[in-house]
């Protein structure tokens, strides 16, 4: 959000401690505010179970009412209804950058320690998402 300078309202901010639980309960204190979010982001495969069965539970209409996108693009974002849009990792180019940088490492060298590598993600649309604010 701060690579886009979208402001990050701290009450749209659950933690859920990547659990099934934790993404259920997420969407039921999301959806007791005031002013509900258009769209959440969940960031982990059983918080995304966890936060579709509270979606479901309280009536929710997918993208309707809320927008919803998932981190890690996993087999069941297909077999959900609807099909989840999901944000996908290099995953080949994640592994690749971490065995050269723990090759380094082993042989010493730690001429740019710490390190941060930044790869950049894609979105991959489905059908849990439209433009809520038109």
């Amino acid at each position: 959000m701060e690579d886009y300078g979208i402001p990050v309202r701290p009450e749209y901010i659950v933690q859920g401690n990547y659990t099934y639980q934790g993404g259920y309960r997420g969407i039921h204190e999301l959806w007791k505010l005031t002013e509900k979010p258009t769209a959440v982001f969940v960031t982990n495969y059983d918080m995304s179970m966890g936060a579709m069965e509270a979606i479901y539970d309280l009536g929710i209409r997918i993208p309707k009412q809320l927008s919803v996108v998932a981190f890690d693009d996993f087999e069941l974002s297909v077999m959900v209804n609807p099909k989840l849009t999901s944000v996908r990792q290099p995953l080949v180019e994640l592994a690749d950058a971490a065995c050269e940088l723990l090759l380094r490492r082993m042989n010493g060298d730690e001429s740019d320690y710490p390190k941060r590598i930044r790869m950049k993600p894609f979105c991959v649309y489905r059908d849990s998402v439209q433009n809520l604010n038109k």
